[in-house]
């Protein structure tokens, strides 16, 4: 900044610009913002300017903070936005899941006549995709004139985070029929969907046919594979899969930031397939110091779901003894509950619970109440599962169901018959004032 001031362009809007955009890329928003606002006083802020700013915020997290100078820009400023323009703005839509304020963007569009460009027409469509909006987004889809692979991956997107893999997928058999050139992000996509929604084998048959296309798949692809490997069992080809990620993922000394997150899958996926001994070598493998809390949640919950209880709770207590200390998340908290409730493990169980209302896990957090209220119904405690179940703000089938197996367990069948009669009648009142709000 010195040069340039010596040099005596500060005053280049051109110099200015590159300047600012320098300051976004190395996230130093601030001093992009300064730059900004010295350029707006002295006037000579172009649209490249407001552009630079509006991107700035969006692609730093501050989306409503870009939105708010895309709204000053256009209107109070009176500057014609161009297609970069637009597009940062349906970005920043897209982030906050805002679709009234895309809907605007969409008319401005429309009445410039930049709907025409692809950049914006993409822009749209996977604003209104993520917005989970996917007649808006399909309206959008096929009128435009030109669409290029980034268009299809949105929409394959769209329907897949919505879970409507039928049309998730005939879009993508569309794309092979059309010769639309399939990329990484496409097949991750499918495949990704259907195993975050437990459909393993169809996450798989998709996994090799982008294997027969001669695709190389990434890291996210491969998560998503092992994930659903975990969901259906399929040890074979996890284990296929982690030589893979050995030969071509994992870096020689573990450094890469991508490798905790495979090597947790991996431990997630041998867990579920009940090797849980290689899973504990995998987790054992790992530094403590490198160790994050999605690693410490597969393990636990491996060790829970398969009947190893003691050896979860020996686990769970060494989070608090690293030096660097990992925070449990409710997912934690919810496997250590499982696995106390399984041994019956009543003393162990109230530590947890203790540190549940220190942390207020149990207020914003509906399944680790859940939990609680099993745990304890299972230890013996039917009455303080009471006071938990009392205190819960929003009730579910899983809260009244562990409620009544707790009084079912202890020869309470009175209350076990109310819990199920307040629970339908519960369910009614909701059907009914549902009904009525329309």
């Amino acid at each position: 900044m010195a040069v340039i001031c010596l040099s005596g362009f500060d005053s280049n809007v051109f110099v200015c610009n590159a300047l600012m955009a320098m300051y976004a890329r190395c996230d130093t928003l601030s001093y992009a913002r300064q730059m900004f606002d010295e350029m707006f006083q002295q006037g000579m802020c172009d649209i490249v300017s407001w552009n630079t700013i509006v991107a700035a915020y969006a692609q730093s997290g501050d989306a409503k903070g870009g939105l708010m100078l895309f709204a000053r820009m256009t209107g109070d400023i009176k500057v014609q936005g161009d297609g970069v323009s637009l597009v940062n703005a349906l970005f920043a839509c897209a982030s906050l899941g805002t679709w009234s304020r895309g809907k605007q963007v969409h008319g401005h569009a429309l009445r410039t006549m930049l709907i025409e460009d692809v950049f914006v027409g993409n822009a749209l469509v996977d604003m209104y995709a993520k917005c989970g909006m996917m007649e808006e987004a399909k309206k959008v889809f096929e009128r435009m004139k030109v669409k290029d692979v980034v268009s299809w991956n949105a929409m394959v997107s769209g329907y897949s985070r919505i879970g409507s893999f039928e049309d998730a997928f005939a879009l993508f058999k569309k794309m092979r029929q059309e010769n639309v050139k399939l990329n990484v992000v496409t097949w991750s996509a499918v495949i990704a969907r259907y195993a975050q929604r437990g459909h393993g084998h169809e996450a798989l048959d998709v996994f090799r046919q982008m294997q027969f296309c001669g695709l190389e798949p990434n890291v996210v692809t491969l998560v998503s594979l092992l994930s659903g490997c975990a969901s259906v069992g399929a040890l074979l080809l996890g284990k296929e899969t982690h030589c893979y990620t050995i030969k071509r993922v994992l870096s020689a000394d573990g450094s890469h930031p991508d490798d905790l997150m495979v090597i947790n899958a991996l431990i997630d996926m041998y867990a579920k397939c009940k090797s849980v001994d290689v899973a504990r070598v995998m987790f054992d493998a790992i530094a403590p110091k490198n160790r994050d809390v999605a690693t410490w949640t597969v393990m636990i919950g491996g060790y829970s779901q398969h009947g190893e209880a003691n050896d979860a709770l020996a686990l769970f207590p060494q989070m608090f003894q690293q030096d660097k200390l990992v925070k449990p998340n409710a997912f934690t908290l919810s496997c250590a509950l499982m696995a106390c409730a399984r041994l019956a493990a009543l003393r162990f169980g109230r530590q947890i619970h203790a540190y549940v209302l220190r942390n207020q896990y149990e207020m914003l957090i509906p399944f680790v109440a859940n939990c609680l209220i099993d745990m304890y119904s299972r230890s013996g405690d039917i009455d303080t599962a009471r006071v938990v179940f009392d205190n819960l703000k929003q009730r579910n089938v899983v809260s009244w169901t562990s409620l009544m197996t707790g009084y079912g367990m202890h020869g309470l069948g009175d209350k076990a018959h109310w819990a199920f009669d307040q629970m339908r009648k519960e369910e009614f009142m909701l059907i009914g004032a549902s009904g009525t709000g329309n």
